[in-house]
């Protein structure tokens, strides 16, 4: 009895004495509070922003100027750019259709009148240009190369009615000159001949007879051809 006694007392001073909340080990190391670093009143991404803004500022000034010194006709920008191009390819397309036309008038003036379409107006020079030089062709045909008579006619082929008469006169001609220069070729007179039209059957006959009494005096072993 006597020591249970002596633990229940022993108990009882030691919950009278108070124990410290904060224990501290002695091996480890005395804590630190952290140490904050002075921060300045402005950040770095902050500078960074002054910076560009200060420099993009500068940069809009400067490219600004440097438009209105380039280009000082676009300052007023009523006018949008696509106004100004079709204006400018306006006024472009206008002088060159003038100096065009000043052109024709110098080289061509009989195409003055505007009556008459390009296509009519080509015919028409067409048609007196080949109808010259048609004639020139069958005149040179029958000088420096009689053997060639037979190209003359299918140019007369493609003339029209009107070309007719003057036709008929170079086939006489060179009818003839056949007959002098080179009697061999008397076959090609008859295809000559059968390309003419129905309006020069009577001269044809007459040259089918001149040729033919040529032929006979001239090469009879070519008249069986």
């Amino acid at each position: 009895m006597e020591g249970r006694t002596s633990v229940a007392n022993n108990s009882s001073t030691t919950s009278a004495v108070k124990v410290p909340t904060t224990y501290v080990s002695p091996f480890s190391k005395p804590l630190r509070p952290p140490i904050i670093p002075k921060q300045p009143p402005h950040t770095i991404q902050d500078k960074l922003s002054n910076n560009l803004s200060s420099s993009s500022s500068q940069n809009t000034t400067e490219t600004s100027e440097t438009v209105v010194q380039t280009a000082p006709e676009q300052v007023s920008h009523s006018f949008t750019i696509q106004d100004k191009l079709s204006n400018n390819l306006s006024s472009s397309s206008s002088q060159n259709t003038t100096e065009t036309s000043e052109t024709v008038v110098q080289t061509a003036p009989e195409q003055v009148s505007h009556s008459f379409t390009i296509q009519d107006k080509l015919s028409n020079n067409l048609s007196s240009s080949s109808s010259q030089n048609t004639t020139e062709t069958s005149e040179t045909v029958v000088q420096t190369a009689p053997e060639q008579v037979s190209h003359s006619f299918t140019i007369q082929d493609k003339l029209s009615n009107n070309l007719s008469s003057s036709s008929s006169q170079n086939t006489t001609e060179t009818s003839e000159t056949v007959v002098q220069t080179a009697p061999e070729q008397v076959s090609h007179s008859f295809t000559i001949q059968d390309k003419l039209s129905n309006n020069l059957s009577s001269s044809s006959s007459q040259n089918t007879t001149e040729t033919s009494e040529t032929v006979v005096q001239t090469a009879p072993e070519t008249s069986f051809t």
